[in-house]
């Protein structure tokens, strides 16, 4: 009769102690799983960021349109700090 209860005993401690083996390993795989989808989320953002930016430079007429832009803007704001010479004192 002893032996009957320390085998089923024995039996149970095994069991549980696989499950919480298998438990482990789960969580393991889960948290590998969640920081491959948090990389990929993080290549996925730099490849738009990159794409946009390969668009952006791409473009030259775009990009010389907003190079003389940019130049008249400076030329503009040179031309307002400047004082004239006969308003200075």
């Amino acid at each position: 009769m002893f032996f009957r209860f320390c085998a089923a005993l024995s039996l149970v401690v095994l069991i549980a102690a696989a499950g919480i083996a298998v438990e482990k390993q789960l969580l393991d795989m889960k948290r590998t799983q969640t920081l491959q989808v948090y990389r990929l989320e993080q290549l996925e953002e730099k490849y738009a960021r990159l794409k946009l930016r390969t668009q952006e430079l791409g473009a030259p007429s775009r990009l010389m349109e907003s190079l003389e832009q940019a130049e008249a803007e400076r030329a503009a704001r040179r031309r307002a700090t400047v004082v004239p010479l006969n308003n200075r004192r």
